[in-house]
């Protein structure tokens, strides 16, 4: 993540990053944002925070999606 921080920051985007890992069957949402480094407590994805991990992907790409409408209508 600090690596495409690094690579935005070259071509002058400086929005937050919003990432994701896997650990075995837990899912870890994450954001950098500047030097702030937030990380969310564990989704288990054999329980029913597999709906909770959908819907936080569904609006990854969401927010995703809008960036790239800003920097393309700019």
């Amino acid at each position: 993540m600090i690596a495409a921080q690094q690579a935005n920051k070259a071509v002058g985007i400086q929005n937050p990053l919003y990432g994701v890992y896997v650990t075995g069957r837990f899912w870890f949402f994450v954001i950098l944002d500047g030097n702030k480094y937030m990380e969310s407590l564990a989704y288990d994805a054999t329980q029913e925070d597999i709906f909770q991990i959908f819907a936080m992907l569904k609006k990854a790409k969401y927010y995703i999606e809008e960036q790239l409408d800003e920097k393309t209508s700019a």
